[in-house]
């Protein structure tokens, strides 16, 4: 018991001196914390459980403590240099992945809706979808690996000579299979990584290129209505002006009393000019009238 006592405070005093240096230690912080974990050393320390230990000296909850245990396993000594490029929740999600899909999605970035983003960019979010992708990938690979014919191994009656280096050669030809289906997996999972980033990289530019096309045909049609209906505005308020202007002050010119009373005045001369002005406007707008053989184009008679 004393030899045990002795191991279990060791074990304590290095977790806390690797927790205080965690940014350098943060592996051997985690690997000391497992021993202690799965020799239950912490009872030897005084506490009944192993989350009552964690959370009384280095605040973490025993979930916490074995999931950062499972990344360091699975990161081994590159563990540190893991947290310190993609910060503690990135290095828990691609420890969960595959090694070999790691090895891939580390080297050539991870496919998302925006294109193929390196570990940097990628969101939490984009990682973690993309490993539900490649989990039901496996599963559905899984489904037609079993599908597959089988080797199956047949029982020969032969001479008792033969019999047992036969059963080897049948062994080795059987861990040949096995080995092929492996790499048949494996090959599988890069060929749909590759197929798929390429699928995405051909949709964005055929979905960019048509989002631009209609974009443009967007902005010509807005840009004919807002003239259209700045040039009804104007249209509008200059035909009620000459309207009204015709209506409240010409109008009452057609009447003899005002030629006859001011005949003899420079008035009349005046009342003339505006006639024929008038006269000559009306005469430039019966020229702009449309008829079957006539267009309008930008104000050009044709």
């Amino acid at each position: 018991m004393k030899l045990t006592n002795r191991i279990a405070q060791e074990a304590h005093d290095n977790a806390k001196s690797y927790y205080d240096r965690s940014q350098e230690y943060g592996y051997k912080f985690l690997m000391t914390l497992k021993e202690i974990r799965d020799n239950k050393y912490f009872l030897e320390i005084g506490f009944d459980d192993f989350e009552e230990y964690t959370k009384n000296f280095f605040g973490y909850s025993r979930n916490t403590v074995n999931e950062r245990i499972a990344s360091a396993e699975e990161w081994g000594e590159d563990y540190n240099r893991a947290l310190g490029l993609y910060g503690k929740h990135k290095t828990k999600q691609l420890a969960q992945f595959p090694e070999t899909a790691r090895a891939v999605v580390i080297e050539k970035g991870i496919p998302t809706e925006n294109g193929i983003k390196n570990i940097s960019e990628a969101t939490v979010r984009e990682i973690e979808s993309y490993k539900k992708q490649l989990k039901q990938k496996d599963e559905r690979i899984s489904a037609l690996e079993s599908a597959e014919p089988r080797v199956i191994e047949k029982r020969v009656e032969v001479p008792p000579s033969d019999y047992y280096s036969l059963q080897r050669a049948n062994e080795s030809l059987q861990r040949e299979v096995e080995n092929n289906v492996t790499k048949l997996s494996g090959v599988k999972s890069l060929l749909d990584l590759e197929q798929q980033k390429y699928k995405l990289l051909e949709s964005e530019s055929r979905e960019a290129k048509e989002l631009k096309s209609n974009i443009d045909t967007l902005l010509d049609t807005k840009e004919s209505l807002s003239n259209q209906i700045k040039l009804l505005t104007e249209f509008n308020e200059k035909t009620g002006k000459l309207k009204q202007v015709f209506d409240s002050e010409l109008a009452s010119l057609r009447f003899r009393p005002y030629v006859n009373e001011l005949s003899s005045t420079e008035a009349t001369n005046r009342l003339w000019e505006l006639v024929d002005s008038i006269s000559f406007w009306v005469d430039e707008m019966n020229k702009m009238r449309p008829n079957d053989n006539m267009k309008i184009i930008e104000g050009e008679l044709l």
